[in-house]
C-alpha cells in the first residue's frame, strides 16, 4: 500500500473535525447537555462512528483509493479519466503502465506523488498537467519516451528531482517562474529536447538538470539565475549558442565541457593566448582565463609556467577550472583590487607544487577540500573575515605549520584540518560552535588546543591522535575520582575512570562527544584489547545527544539511566556492551541507529519510545537474551537484520511478522510457497530466514527489494513481482543459488552486487 501526501493528510484531518462538530450537534439536537465533563481518569477511549464527509465516484476495477488519494491504477489501460475529488495520484500509482495511452486531471488534483507515472511509455504528445498542481515528486514522469511537450502552470509548486528524466521524444518545456529552479537530473537524457522556455524569475539549475540533452543547440539564462549545479550541461554536445547574465555567480563543476561553445571558446582563447608577445602581455592575464556570467572562471587555458595571475576582477572560480593543469601550479597570485569572493569546491585539491597562497579579502567561505592533498603547502595567509571553513578543507596538508583562524568564523567542517602534520597549535575562534567529525584527527603535533565556551557541539574523533588529546590523560599523580574533561558549551570530550562502580556525568555536561567512554588499553603483546569501564552510567537533565560509539565496547557497563532530555543517539553508542542489563530510551527518540546496541546480549528487555520512526541496521544483533520488545505502530523503517539473533526474533514464530507501518520483519515458512499479504509496504533485509522457501510472491504495495532481503534462501528457485519494483539492494539474493531468472522492472535501480553469490550471477 503507497503512502498518501501532506495534502491528503490534512484533507483527513478536516475530515475528522468536520465528523466531530456533526457528532456535537447531534447531541445538542436531542436535547441533552451541551457541555459534557470527561472523567479524570476513562477506563476506554470514546468510538466515534461516521461517514467521510469526501464520497468519490469510480470504478472500483479501475483504481484503488484511499481517502482522495489514487494508490494504484488497476484497469486496462488506454484513455484514463481520473474521478472527480481526487486530490493525488499517489507514489506509483501508475508505475510502468505503458497501456496508458492518455490522462485527463479535473481541477482537484493538486499532488502527483514519486513516480507516479515512471515508464508510462504509451503517454504520447502534448502532456498537460493539472491546472491547480501544486507539488510533483521525484522521479514523477520519468521514462515516458512518448511525451513531445510539457507546459507546467504558473502555480506556486514544490518539485522533486528527475522529473522527466529520461522522456527521449520531449522536445519542449516551458518553466513557469513559480518553480524558481529547476530540479536536479529534472531533464536528465532527454535527448531531443530542442527548446527550453524558462521565465525570467527561476533562478537556479540543478545538478545534471540538461545532461544529456544531444539536441538542445541553444540557452539563455534568465537574467535572475545566480546558480548552475554540477554537470548541468554535460553531454550537450550541440550545444553551440549560450546567452550568459550577469547575476551567475555560481557555476557547478565542469557545466559546458562537453558542449560546442565550450570547444569553441577554447579555440578562440588558445589562439589569442598564443598570439600575445611577451612585450604587449595584458597585466592580468585575461587572455588565459574562459570567463563568463559575474565574472567566473570556468577553464584557464595552461601556459606551461604554473603561475596563475588571477584577473582582479574574477568574482568566482568554478570547481574544476583547474583540474587540467593542478599538477603544474605552483603560484597563485591575487591582486590588491580583486574582487575575488568564491572559490568552488575542490579548485585546488592535489595541488602539490602550491607552497603559500594569501586570499583576497572578500572571501569570506573556504569550501570544501579547496586545498585538500596540497602536501607541499606550508603557509595560507586569511586577511578577510572568514565566517566558514568546509568539510576536508585543508585534508593532508601536512606541511601546513600554522593556520590563522579569524573570530568570525562559527563553523569547522568534517575532516578540515585531518593529518595536517606539521600543525603544533589550535586556536579555535570566539564565535565556533560546530566543529566537524575528524577535524583534526591526525594532527600528531598538536600540542596545544583553546576552545572557545560559545563551542556546542564538537564531533566524531575531532581530535584523535593528538598529542593534546591524548595528554588529557596524563596526571602528576593518580588521580582518585573520576575526571571529566569537559570544554566549550558543555561538551564532555573524554573521561578518566577510576571508580567504575557508578558514574554520573556532571550536571553542566549538554553532550556526549563520540568515543568519549572508549578507553582502551593493550594488556599484552598479541592480546586483544581490554576495558574497566563504568558498571553503571546516569545521563542527567540537560545532556540532549549521545554521540556515535559513546559507550563502544564498554564491557563492564550494566545500568544506564538516560535523563528525558536526550533527543539523539549516535549509531554504535552501546556497541558491544555485553553486560548492559537495563537501559531506558528517552521518550523524544525518534531513530535508533546503525549497530546502536549490536552484541548486548545481556539485555532481556527493552521499552521502545513511542515516537520512534526507525530502526537502524543490525540495531540489536546478537543481542541473544532479548525477548520482550514491542514495536511502536509509528517505525516506518528497520534496516537488515535489526533483530537478528535475539529470543524476541528466533521465537516468534508467526507466518508473518509484521510490525510498525506495514514492515515485514520475518517470514517463517510452513510451506515452500510463500505468497505476501497486501498489508505489507516494505521487507527488512533478511526476512525470508528459511532454507526451505522455493518461491515467494510479491504485493504491488511492496517497491523495494532491501538489502539481504533473501540472503540464505538456498532453495529459492522463483520470484513473482509487480511492476513496482524500483530498486534491489546489495547482496539481495547472496545465497540463492537456485534461482536462475527474476523479473526486474526496467528501469528499477539494482546493485552492482545484488546477485553475487547466487544463482543469478553473471
Amino acid at each position: 500500500m503507497k503512502k498518501n501526501f501532506l495534502s491528503v493528510m490534512k484533507v483527513s484531518a478536516v475530515i475528522f473535525t468536520i465528523a466531530l462538530l456533526a457528532a456535537a450537534l447531534s447531541s445538542c439536537s436531542d436535547g441533552e447537555d451541551t457541555v459534557s465533563v470527561p472523567t479524570a481518569q476513562p477506563s476506554e477511549a470514546p468510538i466515534y462512528d461516521f461517514r467521510p464527509v469526501v464520497e468519490i465516484d469510480y470504478d472500483e476495477n479501475e483504481f484503488y483509493i484511499e481517502d482522495t488519494t489514487i494508490i494504484e491504477y488497476t484497469g486496462a489501460g488506454g484513455d484514463v479519466k481520473i474521478p472527480e475529488k481526487v486530490t493525488a495520484i499517489g507514489d506509483m500509482a501508475f508505475s510502468g503502465r505503458s497501456d496508458v495511452t492518455s490522462v485527463e486531471f479535473t481541477k482537484d488534483v493538486v499532488s502527483i506523488g514519486e513516480k507516479a507515472f515512471e515508464n508510462c511509455s504509451g503517454l504520447s504528445g502534448v502532456f498537460t498537467p493539472p491546472s491547480n498542481l501544486t507539488n510533483i515528486g521525484d522521479y514523477a514522469f520519468s521514462g515516458c519516451t512518448g511525451i513531445t511537450e510539457v507546459t507546467l502552470q504558473n502555480r506556486p509548486m514544490t518539485v522533486g528531482t528527475h522529473i522527466f528524466e529520461g522522456c527521449t521524444s520531449l522536445e519542449k518545456v516551458v518553466i513557469p517562474k513559480t518553480m524558481v529552479t529547476v530540479p536536479d537530473y529534472a531533464f536528465y537524457g532527454c535527448t531531443s529536447l530542442k527548446e527550453v522556455n524558462l521565465d525570467n524569475e527561476i533562478t537556479g539549475i540543478g545538478e545534471h538538470a540538461f545532461e544529456g540533452c544531444t539536441s538542445l543547440a541553444s540557452f539563455k539564462f534568465p537574467p535572475k539565475t545566480t546558480a548552475i549545479g554540477d554537470y548541468a550541461f554535460k553531454d550537450c554536445a550541440a550545444l553551440a549558442d549560450i546567452t550568459f547574465e550577469r547575476a551567475l555567480d555560481t557555476i557547478g563543476y565542469m557545466c559546458f565541457n562537453d558542449t560546442a561553445w565550450f570547444k569553441n571558446q577554447l579555440e578562440t582563447q588558445s589562439s589569442a593566448s598564443k598570439a600575445r608577445s611577451s612585450s604587449d602581455a595584458a597585466a592580468d592575464d585575461s587572455d588565459k582565463y574562459i570567463i563568463v556570467g559575474r565574472d567566473i572562471v570556468i577553464y584557464y587555458i595552461d601556459d606551461g609556467s604554473g603561475v596563475l595571475n588571477i584577473p582582479d576582477k574574477v568574482y568566482g572560480i568554478a570547481s574544476g577550472a583547474f583540474e587540467h593543469c593542478i599538477s603544474k601550479i605552483k603560484e597563485v597570485n591575487f591582486g590588491a583590487s580583486s574582487n575575488l569572493v568564491n572559490i568552488g569546491n575542490g579548485t585546488f585539491k592535489n595541488a602539490v607544487g602550491l607552497n603559500a597562497i594569501t586570499l583576497p579579502t572578500k572571501v569570506t567561505v573556504i569550501n570544501d577540500e579547496i586545498f585538500s592533498g596540497c602536501t607541499n603547502l606550508k603557509e595560507i595567509g586569511i586577511v578577510s573575515r572568514l565566517t566558514f571553513i568546509g568539510d576536508k578543507a585543508f585534508y593532508n596538508c601536512r606541511s601546513l605549520a600554522s593556520v590563522y583562524l579569524p573570530d568570525d568564523i562559527t563553523s569547522i567542517g568534517d575532516s578540515a584540518f585531518e593529518g595536517c602534520t606539521s600543525l603544533t597549535a589550535v586556536t579555535l575562534p570566539d564565535s565556533i560552535t560546530d566543529l566537524g567529525d575528524y577535524a583534526f584527527r591526525d594532527c600528531s603535533n598538536v600540542e596545544s588546543v583553546v576552545i572557545p565556551l560559545k563551542l556546542a557541539n564538537i564531533g566524531v574523533q575531532a581530535f584523535d591522535n593528538t598529542k593534546w588529546y591524548d595528554d588529557l590523560s596524563r596526571y602528576d599523580s593518580t588521580p582518585t575520582e573520576n575526571q571529566f574533561h569537559i570544554y566549550g558549551d558543555g561538551v564532555l570530550i573524554k573521561a578518566d575512570i577510576v571508580d567504575n562502580s557508578n558514574i554520573v556525568i556532571p550536571e553542566n555536561v549538554k553532550s556526549i562527544a563520540a568515543f568519549t567512554f572508549t578507553n582502551w588499553g593493550q594488556i599484552g603483546e598479541r592480546e586483544f584489547y581490554n576495558s574497566s569501564l563504568p558498571k553503571s552510567i546516569t545521563i542527567p537533565e540537560g545532556v540532549t545527544s549521545i554521540g556515535d560509539y559513546a559507550f563502544y565496547y564498554c564491557r563492564n557497563l550494566e545500568t544506564v539511566f538516560i535523563a528525558d532530555s536526550v533527543t539523539s543517539i549516535g549509531d554504535k553508542a552501546f556497541y558491544g556492551c555485553k553486560n548492559l542489563k537495563v537501559i531506558n530510551i528517552p521518550d523524544q527518540i525518534t531513530a535508533i541507529g546503525d549497530y546502536t546496541f549490536y552484541g548486548c546480549s545481556s539485555l532481556t528487555e527493552i521499552k521502545l519510545p513511542s515516537a520512534l520512526q526507525s530502526i537502524g541496521s543490525y540495531a540489536f544483533y546478537d543481542c541473544y537474551g532479548l525477548s520482550d520488545i514491542e514495536i511502536p505502530r509509528s517505525v516506518t523503517y528497520i534496516g537488515e537484520f535489526a533483530f537478528t539473533n535475539t529470543d524476541w526474533f528466533y521465537y516468534n514464530t508467526d507466518s508473518e511478522l509484521v510490525v510498525g507501518d506495514g514492515i515485514l520483519l520475518k517470514v517463517t515458512a510452513t510451506d515452500e510457497n510463500i505468497a505476501v499479504s497486501g498489508n505489507v509496504k516494505s521487507i527488512v533485509g533478511g526476512a525470508f530466514v528459511s532454507n526451505m522457501i522455493e518461491s515467494v510472491t510479491l504485493p504491488s504495495s511492496v517497491s523495494v527489494i532491501p538489502d539481504y532481503a533473501f540472503s540464505g534462501c538456498a532453495e529459492l528457485t522463483k520470484l513473482t513481482l509487480s511492476g513496482s519494483i524500483t530498486s534491489v539492494g546489495s547482496r539481495a539474493f547472496n545465497g540463492c543459488l537456485n534461482i536462475k531468472s527474476v523479473s526486474i522492472p526496467a528501469g528499477a535501480a539494482v546493485a552492482d552486487d545484488a546477485y553475487v553469490n547466487s544463482g543469478l550471477e553473471g
